[in-house]
């Protein structure tokens, strides 16, 4: 088209009259009221999302966690004695769900309490040898170089059957009490679940003789009154030479006198060490504010296990 003919064509146009070629100085933008402005839609959002770190339970006893992943609190006192407490048991997590001592000179470890089995019922309860397993890593101690199981017998089926046993068997309500798988009497002594404990915590080890001994210990210390324990010592075949004499040699002098130095060991510690916190029961005597507990935070055998802390360094 000639631009004359665009001339006639806007005159002869009443709604073109005085158009002309608009340059960029001639552009006005729309006003801002008149620009609507839609959200976008709230599914159109995509929500944060929250990560949880879960981390899985200790299964490996050799594990530093595996007892507190379990629910269990280790209180480790210098010397090779051991405090454990559980949140299924006795109230306030104060009351002691197991203690022991670990006399590795000798090869001897003692087990004062043993409440493992009055857990509140629990996926995560741990039977005693898991525990003996966990605390041997913990102490360093080599359990399979455990020469001896000590045992208080706390079970009142149990102490009434040693009593039976003693009557029937013509001896003395005190009498000590040896047995050898060759005795008859051997299916008694191996049924019970203290044996059935102690032949499951040192690998690759049988128990070849059973004793079963009364003895009198001060418990809670030296204020307190004598206590009558009946105590089974299981001692197992398989043998460290640096322990004792042969496992053949029944009534061996070495090896009896090995286990005794272990028990009075055991029993000095336990009147030592175990008689204040953090138990409800403390070793001072009335009048004597001087006789305090070994074992308490003060103390320098006192310390806490990482087990019971897993956000210490």
């Amino acid at each position: 088209m000639r631009f004359s003919k665009f001339i006639s064509l806007c005159f002869s146009l009443p709604g073109l009259r005085g158009c002309k070629p608009r340059t960029t100085d001639d552009f006005e933008p729309t006003p801002a009221a008149h620009i609507k402005l839609e959200p976008t839609p709230a599914a159109h959002v995509k929500p944060v999302e929250t990560i949880n770190f879960e981390f899985a339970q200790a299964q490996d006893p050799s594990d530093i966690y595996y007892l507190h992943d379990h629910g269990y609190t280790v209180w480790d006192i210098d010397g090779g004695g051991v405090k454990v407490y559980s949140e299924r048991y006795g109230l306030d997590d104060k009351d002691i769900v197991l203690r022991l001592y670990f006399d590795v000179e000798h090869g001897v470890t003692t087990i004062y309490n043993n409440n493992l089995r009055r857990e509140r019922v629990h996926d995560d309860n741990l039977g005693l040898p898991q525990v003996f397993e966990a605390l041997c890593y913990y102490k360093n101690v080599p359990c399979d170089q455990m020469t001896w199981i000590h045992m208080d017998i706390d079970q009142e089926f149990t102490l009434d059957a040693l009593q039976g046993f003693r009557k029937n068997s013509f001896l003395s309500p005190t009498s000590e009490i040896r047995v050898t798988p060759d005795d008859l009497a051997w299916g008694i002594f191996s049924s019970n679940h203290y044996f059935q404990d102690a032949s499951q915590m040192i690998p690759g080890s049988k128990i070849d003789r059973v004793i079963v001994r009364r003895k009198e210990r001060r418990v809670g210390g030296s204020c307190n009154a004598l206590e009558t324990t009946e105590t089974i010592m299981f001692s197992f075949k398989e043998r460290s030479s640096n322990f004792g004499s042969s496992p053949s040699d029944f009534s061996g002098i070495d090896a009896m006198d090995n286990l005794d130095a272990a028990v009075r060991a055991a029993d000095d510690f336990y009147e030592a060490d175990f008689g204040g916190f953090p138990e409800s029961d403390t070793n001072t005597c009335f009048g004597d504010e001087g006789n305090q507990p070994k074992n308490t935070p003060e103390h320098p055998n006192f310390k806490i296990s990482p087990q019971s802390s897993p956000d210490s360094t």
